[in-house]
């Protein structure tokens, strides 16, 4: 476990004896990994799932603890622990809120929204406890391939009297490797007198992002293409030049700084939704995120059928609607109620949407008319139903 190729090599092979079932096998590679202390979150993540297949809970816990505390935003252990919380959940209602709760503040993630229509989905929560199976709600990425290790002759000849003909050789990967050193040596220098900033304001996103920095999040360097060319599924917006990404980037900043983070959120979700890059894709997030972490939101009215149009433009939209309250469920510490859209005499209404409040508003009742501040997370159910969390119920 000398180098960082070697790592590599061990974590794949625990990946496939994790994939194969061999779970001692895995548990010693990934703790030879372990013991060199990587940076990387992957393996912590992995060596925890290993634990937990092997009923190692306490080992898996304090992995985990180990982790959320260095980087509690990595997503699959965001996953992973939501599951456990669910097999663990004394209720369906706990389960619900704690899946709402992280939907809401990692709205791009599919995983989880998946996983929160499942739990609403199932009419047994008892079932669904006993049989739920982490690789449905916790995605185990593959890890990263190691480079290949490549031998190349010179073709340079020299000859001695009296010996055979001599082919020196040269490895490719000490050449590549001094070269990629020296290089990245330059060019991190020339960051780091630049503006480190944009690097820490990345890594940091979760926890110090702010105005200030956003500005100096950027895509990459002039000539780095932001578009995938060849995509698995036709993306539900569509880019034809990285001038128009960077434009639509750079003015979802301009957005944020002033302010206006719904009209930020649309265009950022529209950009997560397109064509661009994976790695590219990671920035968006970061600055969805942002947006939906932010305390004193604009809420701002808008057409149920706006938003109904376009639902993967919105999530994470902090909307003020009015309606009528139905179906109202209390429990101890939330509530939860359908609210009628635009909700007029004879039952006339624009559509519904289910809401979901971590605060009881105790003086509220079914037929109550109110005016709600929240956020739309997602939608549940085979009918696309809408699901909005709740900042704050007023009657009206």
């Amino acid at each position: 476990m000398k180098s960082q190729a070697g790592h590599f090599q061990f974590i794949q092979e625990a990946y496939r004896s994790l994939q194969k079932k061999r779970y001692q096998e895995a548990l010693v590679l990934l703790e030879n990994v372990l013991a060199a202390g990587p940076e990387d979150p992957y393996p912590y993540f992995l060596i925890s799932v290993v634990y937990l297949f092997s009923n190692k809970f306490d080992r898996a816990h304090g992995i985990m603890d180990r982790l959320k505390r260095v980087n509690p935003d990595y997503i699959p252990l965001v996953q992973l622990q939501a599951f456990l919380y669910l097999k663990s959940a004394t209720s369906y209602e706990s389960a619900m809120t704690r899946y709402m709760e992280l939907v809401e503040k990692y709205p791009a993630d599919h995983k989880l929204n998946r996983a929160l229509q499942s739990v609403r989905k199932n009419s047994d929560f008892t079932q669904l406890q006993k049989h739920a199976r982490l690789q449905d709600f916790v995605d185990i990425p593959q890890p990263p391939k190691p480079r290949r290790m490549k031998r190349v002759k010179s073709g340079i000849h020299a000859r001695f009297p009296g010996r055979e003909k001599r082919r020196f050789t040269i490895r490719l990967p000490l050449v590549i490797g001094i070269s990629t050193v020296l290089i990245a040596a330059v060019v991190l220098a020339f960051f780091a007198l630049r503006d480190p900033s944009p690097w820490q304001a990345i890594v940091t996103a979760g926890k110090n992002l702010n105005t200030d920095t956003v500005d100096k999040i950027y895509l990459g360097e002039p000539g780095y293409s932001l578009l995938n060319p060849v995509s698995r599924e036709k993306p539900l917006e569509f880019y034809y030049s990285n001038h128009d990404v960077l434009a639509d980037f750079e003015k979802a900043k301009r957005l944020i700084k002033d302010g206006r983070n719904n009209e930020a959120l649309l265009i950022l979700n529209r950009l997560n939704n397109s064509n661009a890059r994976f790695t590219v894709k990671e920035k968006f997030e970061f600055l969805i995120k942002f947006i939906v972490d932010t305390e004193d939101r604009v809420y701002e009215s808008i057409p149920y059928n706006t938003l109904r149009n376009k639902l993967h433009l919105y999530r994470g939209f902090a909307l003020n609607w009015e309606g009528k309250i139905s179906n109202l469920k209390n429990t101890r510490s939330s509530q939860s109620f359908t609210l009628l859209i635009d909700y007029k005499k004879n039952d006339i209404f624009s559509g519904i949407a289910d809401v979901y409040s971590a605060t009881p508003y105790p003086d509220l009742v079914n037929g109550d008319l109110v005016t709600l501040h929240g956020v739309f997370v997602s939608t549940m159910g085979d009918d696309q139903r809408l699901y909005v969390v709740a900042h704050d119920v007023k009657k009206k």
